[in-house]
């Protein structure tokens, strides 16, 4: 499946969700479940699932330049975010802009992209480098979106760690456990991890259409909203390329690296604005840059692509 393919299907789920919404074939309070669904149960199986390949020496020397990697261009893209968010005026819609331009949609839509373009080792890099990713995500989440002056509350040690030992990236652990080990679940634990897998994704679009379907699509289409979208799918992947040109690494890892920073917004961007921020227009901001910056990777994606195979 093309690049192309897979981000019209992507839309198509989305369209699914928003649809689903407007004519009421789910009720309030379904969108919560089906996330905590998700994120417990069928995310941690694909993060298994995407990690189940033989166990290799060369690999393992990988680890620690992925994990240096991720490091390295959370602090790029969170610069470039901050850049902006001081340009605009320290206003709870740059937060948002910060946040967006920091993180994209690497789990719903990043697991099955890299899958599609690049294949199972392409998949165990991303994998990889998207762990401290995790760690990081929901860390900084309160801090970078509360408005100022009142921030996120200050959590306890208990609170925070809670937070870092979270399904997926038990996920992380139960994998590279498997990994390492050369060990293999049962044959009927498998199919059901195989099986919670397939579903991951296309219920993640699904759920961002049903978060984008809460409002009126009239309001979130207009040019103002356009920014965001813009930054995050053009903006933050050239300057991750533009910085990976340089290095002497793997071509496969420079490909999963910079398709990470060129996928859309976080499909959780709009629900954790709403959580954090109280501000409606930063509300509306965080739910236009979903769904713009999605239906824009049906373009942008698969341009980053070819430039990929023609430059790596």
């Amino acid at each position: 499946m093309t690049a192309l393919q897979l981000s019209i299907q992507i839309v198509i789920y989305i369209a699914i969700g928003v649809f689903a919404r407007k004519l009421k074939v789910i009720g309030e309070g379904f969108d919560k479940s089906l996330s905590g669904f998700i994120v417990n149960f069928a995310l941690p199986c694909m993060i298994i699932h995407s990690l189940s390949l033989p166990y290799s020496p060369d690999e393992l020397a990988n680890f620690p330049l992925l994990l240096g990697l991720a490091i390295l261009v959370c602090a790029l893209l969170l610069g470039v975010g901050h850049l902006f968010y001081l340009g605009l005026g320290k206003t709870d819609v740059a937060r948002v802009d910060r946040f967006g331009i920091y993180l994209s949609n690497f789990t719903f839509m990043g697991l099955p992209m890299v899958d599609a373009l690049y294949g199972q080792e392409g998949l165990f890099y991303f994998v990889i480098f998207t762990a401290p990713i995790r760690v990081l995500y929901y860390s900084l989440v309160g801090p970078l979106l509360s408005p100022a002056g009142t921030g996120s509350r200050r959590r306890s040690r208990r609170e925070v760690l809670k937070q870092w030992l979270n399904p997926p990236l038990a996920g992380v652990v139960v994998g590279l456990i498997l990994y390492f080990t050369g060990l293999r679940l049962p044959g009927v634990l498998t199919n059901v991890v195989d099986g919670l897998s397939d579903v991951c994704s296309p219920m993640g679009m699904v759920l961002c259409g049903i978060t984008i379907g809460k409002y009126n699509l009239r309001s979130l289409v207009r040019p103002k909203y356009l920014r965001l979208p813009l930054l995050r799918d053009l903006l933050a992947p050239a300057v991750t390329l533009a910085v990976l040109w340089l290095l002497p690494i793997d071509p496969m890892i420079k490909k999963v690296v910079v398709l990470y920073a060129a996928l859309p917004c976080a499909g959780m961007l709009a629900t954790y604005t709403i959580q954090f921020n109280p501000n409606p227009e930063a509300r509306l901001e965080a739910s236009s840059a979903i769904l713009l910056s999605t239906l824009l990777s049906v373009a942008t994606i698969p341009l980053w692509a070819a430039v990929l195979d023609r430059v790596f």
